[in-house]
């Protein structure tokens, strides 16, 4: 079955709330309404790179939601990467009204993990929140409701075509176009799904109501709305994929994390609980390299099934060997912040080459690509042709490319955004943050007191 039951484009007239675009997982059940009231549907042979099978079995271990180090610990014997004990689906309706069916990849033994569909959290913030499906068509996508973080989930028959290109008011005034570098509210993702701030820059937010473009007709959407957060402390996920030799939160990582913490400090926002996760099996080898294919990083999408089901909200920080082409990656700008668990969830950061025993190196590629998950673009880019949308930061611009070489070196733009965190080059050592920029980070739904 190349595509499940889906009201928003795959059709389903029993369930209004899908958004499946999987095949089911082999096995003899596929949820545990395929079991009897005392048996669950478990993880039944879990082969090292084999699909994995499903059987019913009678319940013992913790329930699904449980903190968990083991598949046998949880009564499903499946624990997420991010060591949660989850249940199968299949579909939404599989799960409580709270909860979505959605790619994981769980710990099924001590040396095994597997991808499946399990029940997740719908949506994991600290703040307000909600949802509403739009059917999409030639107008676009239209978002109402002002100020907030909104994240756009296409249906499974649009994935590939749900890349915003345009964003505009109720008024007809363009905050962002792809094809022109207008971008007074720029949108950046390697997803789908799409995630955008309103405003995202310095310019003040004139309608409630704006409309997103993308190449052709919206596609059918499920649209969430993410308002202010409940505090300012940030949680963690690091995985651990392909680093056998790195002490799980050993010297390296924690001095890292150190730098993350300090750079973080003066925008208001605390580093929080660090939790380190790590990936065997199958899908430490087909992620530990990211290789691009025809210029897509495509394995990072996969990659984001780790963060599903997070013991708390958190942005996920992939460890990985190496990344064609880039020190570090983020999938989204900003990301889907809570929305664990999607195609854009997480940044990733190719570790091997960077890692030493200050952290210095690892810790400011770390703090970089958050702010970029948190929704911050670079200052400038490597031309200087573009640069971001806040008045505060300094631009270094075209004309300081003093060599004429096409590329902005962190000599010629001292005191013009070298100095920033955003600074589009490796190269820069400095990690300010502007008060705009600040103000922006603040407002991530996934903080919490």
């Amino acid at each position: 079955m190349a595509c499940g039951v889906l009201a928003l484009g795959c059709g389903d007239d029993d369930d209004d709330s899908q958004l499946v675009c999987e095949a089911p997982a082999d096995g003899s059940c596929e949820f545990d309404g395929d079991c009897g009231d005392e048996s669950r549907c478990a993880a039944d042979r879990v082969a090292d790179g084999e699909p994995i099978t499903l059987a019913c079995r009678s319940a013992s271990g913790a329930p699904a939601g449980a903190m968990c180090e083991r598949a046998e610990e949880c009564e499903h014997a499946l624990c997420s990467a991010a060591g949660v004990c989850v249940e199968p689906c299949y579909v939404d309706r599989h799960c409580d009204e709270d909860s979505r069916c959605a790619s994981v990849i769980a710990r099924t033994s001590d040396t095994t993990m597997h991808s499946l569909r399990a029940c997740i959290p719908r949506a994991s913030v600290t703040g307000a929140s909600s949802f509403f499906d739009q059917a999409g068509g030639v107008d676009g996508l239209a978002l109402e409701g002002g100020a907030a973080l909104y994240v756009l989930v296409p249906s499974c028959d649009a994935v590939e075509q749900s890349v915003a290109r345009l964003v505009e008011t109720s008024t007809g005034t363009i905050l962002y176009d792809r094809a022109t570098n207008v971008r007074d509210n720029p949108v950046t993702t390697l997803g789908p799904p799409t995630a955008l701030y309103l405003p995202s820059g310095s310019r003040p937010l004139m309608a409630d109501e704006h409309t997103v473009h993308f190449p052709e007709d919206a596609p059918p959407h499920r649209v969430y709305r993410f308002g202010e957060p409940a505090g300012q402390t940030l949680d963690l996920d690091l995985f651990y994929v392909g680093l056998r030799d790195v002490p799980l939160a050993g010297p390296d990582i924690s001095n890292a994390m150190a730098v993350v913490s300090a750079t973080y400090r003066p925008a208001g926002i605390t580093i929080g609980e660090v939790r380190h996760h790590l990936v065997v099996g199958e899908p430490e080898r087909r992620f530990r390299i990211v290789d691009r294919e025809l210029g897509e990083l495509v394995e990072l999408k996969e990659m984001a099934s780790l963060s599903a089901a997070t013991r708390t909200p958190s942005i996920a920080i992939y460890l990985v060997r190496s990344i064609d082409g880039a020190l570090g990656a983020s999938l989204g700008i900003p990301g889907p912040l809570g929305l664990a668990g999607s195609r854009a969830s997480g940044i990733a950061i190719g570790a091997e080459v960077i890692l030493d025993s200050s952290g210095s190196d690892l810790g400011r590629a770390i703090a970089h690509e958050l702010g970029h998950f948190l929704g911050l673009f670079h200052t400038s880019e490597v031309n200087g042709a573009v640069r971001e949308a806040f008045d505060d930061t300094e631009a270094c611009t075209e004309t300081d490319d003093t060599d004429g070489d096409g590329v902005l070196a962190v000599s010629e733009c001292g005191g013009r955004g070298a100095e920033n965190l955003m600074f589009w080059s490796a190269r820069a050592t400095q990690s300010n943050l502007s008060g705009e920029q600040s103000g922006l980070l603040r407002r991530a739904p996934i903080l919490h007191e």
